[in-house]
């Protein structure tokens, strides 16, 4: 069984403008409060939880991808949103925050799984055109041959994340 995704994104700044080279960890992330917190990984090879980083560009702006585990998907469902907590820390400061995360659908699981493979090419193109139409008239349908829509390895959780670190930088 292969890890979740998730993405963590946002701006660290400070009172003279963005940061770069801000450290982005990500601390914890919290489902349903009665349930242990969610494990966060680097990569989907990992096999201990490890602390995930990302580093601030020029503008101030990071990317923080990360992976979790599927098995731990009741405990998103479980509530509206999950909480994440996640802290920036330059040289000589740092700052902490609490944001929500949202369950979304991995896209990198879900196209290498639910495209067709055109084995029946007759049935199979056609269902691939009855989906894309239904799509495009906003029709939710859920195509007969996808069960994998409902695997709990097809999660992934999206979250913002902006900061403010009162010190600017050394220079």
């Amino acid at each position: 069984m292969g890890f979740n995704t998730g993405i963590l994104f946002g701006e660290v700044w400070c009172s003279e403008g963005p940061v770069e080279n801000a450290r982005v960890t990500i601390d914890y992330i919290r489902g349903d409060p009665n349930m242990p917190k969610i494990k966060v990984f680097k990569s989907d090879d990992e096999k201990d939880e490890s602390w995930v980083t990302a580093t601030t560009n020029s503008d101030g702006k990071y990317v923080l991808p990360f992976f979790w585990d599927p098995l731990q998907l009741a405990s998103v469902l479980a509530v509206a949103n999950c909480r994440i907590r996640a802290f920036a820390n330059t040289d000589n400061d740092s700052d902490r925050v609490r944001t929500n995360g949202h369950l979304s659908l991995d896209l990198r699981k879900l196209f290498g799984q639910v495209f067709p493979t055109f084995d029946s090419p007759t049935q199979e193109a056609f269902d691939c055109a009855q989906a894309f139409i239904l799509s495009f008239h906003k029709v939710a349908q859920l195509p007969p041959h996808h069960k994998l829509l409902i695997s709990a390895e097809v999660w992934g959780i999206l979250g913002k994340a902006n900061f403010f670190v009162l010190t600017p930088p050394k220079k």
